[in-house]
């Protein structure tokens, strides 16, 4: 058994030392987990590392109560879970910044996109009104050609009788 710095130094009993979590059939050092079956809840084993990473992984189960002495104690198993814990968290964690960073790149994307539009529509804008001064001008002078052209009939038609 190997024995862990401050638990007791190498004359320590047996409650305070340790040895480490079986190998799996990869050859790395197992995980614990807890069952969540009807059958054995909350019950730990050890297993494969890779078995919650979908990846491809050994068989191996071993529950840690049946190890006995060739096992971590309660307490270095479940400091171990919770690490195998907080690098899921962490993976979990940087897949969401992950995901953020390309949520935010879409956002900048719109925003390039809308300050185009509302550049087009200002310029659209200005070229109307243009149009519409130009219009404005048109309809004036036709208005008063035919004030004009309307009072030299009238004058005129009041000449001819």
């Amino acid at each position: 058994m190997n024995v862990y710095p401050g638990r007791g130094g190498s004359s320590g009993t047996i409650s305070q030392r340790r040895t480490a979590a079986p190998r799996c059939k990869c050859g790395r050092s197992s995980v614990v987990y807890t069952s969540k079956t009807l059958r054995n809840p909350n019950r730990a084993f050890f297993g494969c590392p890779n078995f919650k990473e979908k990846l491809s992984y050994c068989d191996f189960f071993k529950w840690v109560d049946d190890c006995g002495n060739d096992s971590m104690d309660l307490e270095y198993w479940r400091m171990n879970k919770l690490e195998l814990n907080n690098a899921e968290l962490e993976f979990k964690l940087n897949y969401m910044d992950m995901k953020l960073n390309e949520h935010e790149m879409k956002i900048r994307e719109q925003q390039t996109k809308m300050i185009q539009l509302s550049m087009k529509m200002v310029a659209e804008f200005d070229r109307v009104e243009k149009e519409i001064r130009v219009l404005g001008s048109c309809a004036r002078v036709f208005a008063v050609t035919i004030v004009v052209v309307g009072a030299i009939c009238i004058y005129v038609g009041g000449r001819l009788k």
